[in-house]
């Protein structure tokens, strides 16, 4: 029974989807009860500070990435919440972002096997991440995963040019957003790029490759006009 249960595909994008949930409602959990672990750990609470402080966003070294995680803490700010409360809204705020890109993947991209691949990247770091929850290297990762379900999504089959124009300019959104929460982001966009054409056998005519050249010049800029004493 369990062989038969097991060889519907169907039947284990249920119980990935199912396992992924009750991973994320656990992390949520954990984030709420390790509140004050998360916000008061060195870079963590060095940024939440200024947020506070300044009452704005803050962005360290050009990471503008990080926007999306910030909006939550902030919006809580302007609202005069008290501080114990912005504390556990920004703890939350990343398990929120993560979930919604997980989402994203597995309903509008309709890509279940990327999708459950951010829970399996959040279980497997999280000696080191979850305290440490301001890391922006796995905001990239976790919007390299977006960028590489849009891609797998959408690049392939024939479409119009109305619609190419309107998923290379999302593809490059995407890869600013990810390059954007660090700039490591380069290498494995560029290795999902080479993976997507040679797996698809686009050698000709693919716009994927406007990406490359607009890959490097961005990296080579930001590397040029990131000041060497930011943080």
């Amino acid at each position: 029974m369990l062989d038969r249960l097991f060889t519907n595909k169907l039947t284990i994008q249920k119980l990935f989807f199912i396992i992924a949930n009750l991973f994320f409602v656990s992390y949520a959990f954990l984030a709420l009860y390790y509140f004050k672990e998360r916000c008061l750990y060195i870079d963590s609470a060095f940024q939440l500070f200024k947020i506070i402080n300044f009452e704005n966003f803050n962005i360290e070294a050009s990471r503008y990435g990080v926007f999306f995680t910030q909006l939550l803490p902030l919006l809580a700010i302007k609202l005069g919440l008290p501080l114990k409360t912005r504390l556990v809204i920004y703890s939350l705020s990343f398990v929120i972002v993560y979930y919604s890109v997980f989402l994203l993947c597995y309903f509008k991209l309709k890509e279940k096997t990327a999708s459950f691949i951010i829970p399996v990247v959040l279980i497997i770091g999280i000696s080191n991440g979850f305290f440490y929850l301001v890391t922006e290297i796995y905001q990239a990762i976790i919007f390299l995963i977006a960028f590489y379900a849009w891609i797998s999504n959408r690049f392939v089959g024939v479409r119009t040019i109305k619609t190419k124009v309107f998923d290379i300019s999302i593809a490059i959104l995407l890869f600013l957003q990810c390059f954007f929460c660090h700039p490591t982001a380069v290498f494995p966009a560029l290795f999902i790029i080479g993976y997507h054409v040679l797996y698809h056998k686009q050698f000709r005519k693919n716009e994927l490759f406007i990406l490359v050249p607009l890959i490097i010049i961005v990296a080579f800029v930001k590397i040029n006009l990131t000041k060497s004493f930011t943080y």
